[in-house]
């Protein structure tokens, strides 16, 4: 069996800075704080460790930073990335700092006085029904990766859609396949289940007769294999982009799956408490979130449905 992802972990240059990120990746790992939240953490100190290492020698130490040098790094970001991408490192850093603080490696956090960026204030773009079919049409085949990439597309497109992190380290035991039920780790170590469609169990089914050949399939309680072991997050994220490309669509990131997947349910009038219970959410401000780029179409959709006028 063959899969083309697998995954790789970046390390700060510095050791320094190194050991700082694994004191804070164990106070995060035991306070329950999910992978994703950890990586999200790790991909800001490596793009600052970065712009600072572009200034030449010596070697930067992220624990000796100024205010001066997280401005300048500020700027640098919003020349090259998107606006929430800017305000996502910034308050990933800005933790770490406190962090820092908190435990006495630093006198004080040099992000205190640094004005937060404004983020965008754009919904999240929603992928077409006919682009994700496009996706399933490009990981038709009946290999190890074609049932593979397909499980995991139809599981992302499932009301309760799960995160990425929540696929890449999906336990085997938690799929229950006679009640076509699966259930994944969320955001604060919480554990919650949602139902899966005909299509998306049947597609789960063939993968898991797949997966039983596979070489490490003893070795690893993770669901979702490739050729160097479990898939990573990232690999599953490559995989993605990777099928977006064979369809000739623009590349979708998994999380807008979860935003098609609450457009889809709240379009079908699920109640909202479902929607939350599913999804995981205990506020509704998520709920306000998620597919908000097709509210307009939804309440036109709605009110054609109504027909008002008709009454009159």
């Amino acid at each position: 069996m063959e899969y083309p992802e697998g995954g790789t972990v970046t390390v700060l240059r510095s050791e320094k800075n190194e050991r700082a990120f694994r004191e804070l990746e164990r106070d995060l790992q035991a306070a329950g704080r999910s992978p994703k939240t950890v990586s999200a953490y790790h991909q800001a100190l490596l793009s600052l460790e970065r712009h600072l290492a572009a200034a030449g020698p010596p070697a930067p130490v992220l624990l000796a930073v100024t205010k001066a040098d997280i401005t300048g790094w500020l700027r640098a970001l919003q020349q090259t990335h998107a606006k929430d991408s800017v305000v996502s490192y910034f308050t990933s850093a800005r933790r770490f700092y406190n962090w820092a603080a908190a435990e006495e490696l630093i006198a004080a956090s040099p992000m205190a006085r640094v004005i937060p960026p404004a983020p965008s204030g754009k919904p999240v773009p929603i992928p077409g029904l006919g682009d994700i079919r496009a996706i399933l049409k490009a990981c038709e085949g009946k290999d190890a990766a074609a049932l593979r990439d397909t499980a995991i597309i139809r599981l992302f497109c499932e009301t309760g859609a799960p995160r990425l992190s929540e696929v890449a380290l999906l336990p085997v035991g938690r799929l229950d396949m006679k009640a076509d039920y699966v259930t994944v780790l969320g955001k604060g170590g919480k554990w919650r289940g949602f139902p899966l469609s005909p299509k998306a169990a049947r597609a789960l089914s063939r993968y898991l007769r797949a997966r039983d050949r596979h070489r490490d399939a003893e070795a690893t309680d993770r669901v979702f294999l490739g050729t160097k072991g479990p898939l990573s997050p990232d690999g599953v994220h490559k995989m993605v982009k990777r099928r977006c490309a064979q369809a000739g669509i623009a590349p979708v990131h998994p999380h807008q799956f979860r935003h098609y997947a609450t457009h889809v349910a709240k379009a079908a009038g699920m109640a909202e408490g479902d929607i939350m219970v599913l999804n995981g959410w205990s506020t509704t401000r998520m709920l306000a979130r998620y597919g908000a780029a097709a509210a307009e179409q939804r309440a036109a959709e709605a009110s054609r449905r109504l027909a008002a006028g008709n009454q009159l």
